[in-house]
């Protein structure tokens, strides 16, 4: 049962509220409720009224009619868990939260009032946190766009690398037949240059695609069968010349190893040639040795 100063203190707050007495009872309500849910123009209610009846009654101002008795319920039910299951202001979760049909968006709480184990009833708060649920929304949208982004130029990076790798390729595979040819000292250092430049762009497309795998979070190693073999001799064509033109011994050693492995062959074919590239690099003079060698084959495993 309300009085006459519990009245007057519930219609003097300056946001949405209702103070709900014994049995569920709506005994008073505040003046920003009674405005901004309409209350003065339904007409079939009045107050002291049910609850169940006032929630039917400005149930369809929301987007969800339907579900407004469960999100009154749900707020009930924390409330009267204790403020520590309460949600914080501004930051409600879907069970005590709701959307108005014209695009307001609203906290509900409710606060229970008791003395000792007897209920008393209780205060429903209604929080305006329109603006906040905005700018939540306008977060995850531009979240969104911008992870949406990072795939569209990742899948473009990613078929652009591979377009361009195909032909460069082929570009790699005509210097070195070229280079096996009878050149005169001249030609065979433009032969040279060319490699090293194809050389240099095949890393290039590389390092982009890993950034953009990167910046993905796709980062991972592919297990599809290869030929070691293969590769290691691609390797020996590649950096034969470049070594060559350095002076230097460039010696490949290569173990009866099981064919074909599983792996991830472009990967590998990365690190062993920017191991090569390093070594050439910094050797002046001498031998630049690269042995793969099968230490052991255990389990299906090399």
């Amino acid at each position: 049962m309300s009085t006459p100063s519990t009245d007057a203190l519930i219609r003097a707050l300056p946001y949405p509220a209702v103070f709900e007495g014994e049995e569920r009872l709506v005994v008073a309500v505040s003046t920003p409720f009674r405005q901004q849910f309409l209350l003065d123009e339904l007409g079939d209610l009045t107050v002291p009224a049910t609850m169940e009846a006032l929630i039917e009654a400005v149930a369809p101002l929301f987007s969800e009619p339907d579900a407004t008795i469960g999100v009154f319920e749900g707020a009930r039910k924390a409330g009267s868990q204790g403020d520590e299951h309460a949600p914080a202001h501004g930051a409600a979760p879907s069970a005590s939260r709701l959307d108005c049909a014209d695009g307001r968006t609203f906290e509900l709480r409710f606060t229970p009032i008791e003395e000792e184990t007897f209920a008393l009833g209780g205060v429903w708060h209604f929080w305006d946190v329109t603006e906040a649920a905005r700018a939540a929304e306008a977060t995850q949208q531009a979240e969104a766009l911008a992870e949406h982004a990072v795939e569209v130029r990742h899948s473009f990076v990613s078929a652009m690398s591979h377009e361009i790798k195909t032909p460069m390729n082929a570009v790699v595979g005509m210097a070195h037949l070229l280079a096996e040819t009878e050149l005169d000292d001249a030609q065979e250092e433009l032969v040279h240059a060319l490699q090293r430049s194809v050389d240099h762009l095949l890393g290039l497309l590389t390092d982009v695609l890993d950034f953009s795998r990167l910046e993905t979070g796709g980062t991972t190693f592919a297990a599809d069968p290869f030929d070691l073999r293969a590769l290691v001799e691609s390797l020996r064509a590649r950096y034969a010349s470049e070594a060559a033109a350095r002076d230097l011994a460039f010696h490949v050693e290569l173990d009866d190893v099981p064919a074909p492995l599983l792996g991830d062959a472009v990967r590998l074919e990365q690190v062993l040639a920017n191991l090569l590239d390093n070594a050439l690099t910094f050797t002046h003079e001498g031998t630049v040795h690269l042995r793969v060698r099968l230490e052991r084959v255990q389990g299906g495993r090399a």
